[in-house]
């Protein structure tokens, strides 16, 4: 099996072209920072049509990622398996629309579609999606949901830095309100037009970057008047535009090539 690795502002991925193996047993294995290669997650593209199936660190399916479909595109701008400066790819979330903005450095801009306020599809269980409360270590926080691409849940803090509060993020992923689970992410509010964020994600914990966390946190903070439209989004390792035009979230930001190993 050949892999390319690639990041798309921290959160990396292995991708790799479809073969027919099992790698939802593998992906473990292949994604362990010790004994294996190491990532965030395991991408397993396809071709004619383009598709993206992507396995989560501990080999669990998620149905999109925003990060990982950037460098997904990435992986097939470079390989030649996609020429135009539009394309698209299909994901368990559907299929999204690709812009190349820059082939180098690489950057492109997507259509994530639309969001959901939901409670079946978010599969929330209580009264009020948009201000849940949590209670951890004697104190309340205050927490937004909305599906986009995924399950995300929205907690504001006074300070956002790599792997802050993971046994608050490890709390609400968990809370009983959540029946698929649900990816946690911490905001805060430096301006009306920039937020900076941190995501605690199913079946991965903290990553440096999450798309789809971005988009949603854009959502929410939009919706409650916190921020502007567009809204950049300040990451560990790079920055994201996050923007809404009509029904759609579009989302542009950068994708890096690491590096080729064949196992």
């Amino acid at each position: 099996m050949v892999f390319e690795k690639y990041h798309g502002c921290g959160n990396d991925f292995l991708i790799t072209i479809d073969e027919g193996f099992d790698y939802q047993s593998i992906t473990p294995t292949l994604c362990n920072r010790g004994i294996g290669m190491g990532a965030d997650g395991l991408i397993v593209a396809s071709l004619n049509p383009l598709k993206m199936m992507l396995y989560n660190q501990d080999g669990s399916i998620a149905n999109m990622c925003g990060n990982g479909i950037r460098c997904l595109a990435y992986f097939f701008v470079k390989n030649n398996y996609a020429s135009e400066s539009k394309f698209n790819i299909e994901t368990l979330d559907g299929i999204k629309e690709i812009e190349v903005i820059s082939k180098e450095p690489f950057v492109c801009k997507v259509n994530m579609g639309s969001y959901s306020l939901d409670k079946e599809k978010m599969g929330f269980t209580k009264e009020d999606m948009l201000d849940y409360v949590v209670e951890y270590d004697n104190k309340e926080y205050h927490t937004s949901s909305c599906f986009l691409g995924t399950y995300h849940t929205v907690v504001y803090m006074p300070k956002v830095s790599y792997g802050l509060y993971p046994e608050l993020g490890k709390k609400i992923m968990k809370d009983e309100a959540f029946k698929y689970q649900t990816n946690v992410d911490f905001v805060e509010v430096v301006s009306n037009n920039e937020l900076k964020i941190n995501t605690y994600e199913r079946g991965v914990g903290f990553t440096y970057a999450c798309g789809t966390g971005s988009c949603a946190s854009f959502v929410i903070s939009y919706l409650k008047g916190k921020c502007t439209n567009p809204v950049k989004v300040v990451l560990p390792y790079g920055e994201l535009k996050i923007s809404k035009e009509n029904d759609s979230i579009y989302m542009q930001g950068p994708a890096s090539f690491v590096g080729k190993v064949e196992i």
